[in-house]
């Protein structure tokens, strides 16, 4: 069991793990999305009215009207009848979910290796008494 000193501190550790593994998650999720529109999208000629803004909108805005959730494929090259809508492979539900996520496990991340930390303090403490102990009882002896 810990201490309640010993309990503040994992959960301060934990918070602070926490809040930077999710800040650090939301500043990559958003280049991750704009290197999957640069590589995959840019300059591609079969697809009519894409736009990174709309993709964005949709990855973080839950009052996106539907007509930015979609972008149109060009049916002469995939001889369709007409422009297909296709959805943009976001939301913000997955968006801040994946954040979220990743917050939580970096806060239990650092909850856990602050413990681990502990008990290696402990440990040594427990050395160090027990040389100390061992050193003074030799030193009777004698």
């Amino acid at each position: 069991m810990y201490s309640l000193k010993d309990s503040l501190k994992i959960g301060k550790i934990a918070v602070i793990r926490g809040v930077k593994t999710a800040a650090f998650s939301a500043v990559a999720i958003p280049i991750l999305g704009l290197g999957v529109h640069v590589f995959r999208y840019m300059g591609n000629a079969d697809l009519s009215n894409y736009s990174l803004k709309n993709r964005f909108e949709t990855a973080y805005s839950f009052k996106t009207p539907d007509s930015h959730k979609h972008y149109m494929l060009n049916p002469k090259l995939y001889m369709y009848d007409d422009y297909e809508p296709r959805p943009y492979l976001a939301s913000p539900y997955a968006t801040y979910g994946a954040i979220l996520l990743f917050g939580l496990a970096g806060a239990a991340s650092g909850a856990k290796s602050e413990k681990r930390k502990m008990e290696a303090k402990k440990m040594e403490d427990i050395r160090k008494k027990n040389f100390e102990t061992l050193r003074k009882q030799r030193l009777i002896e004698k």
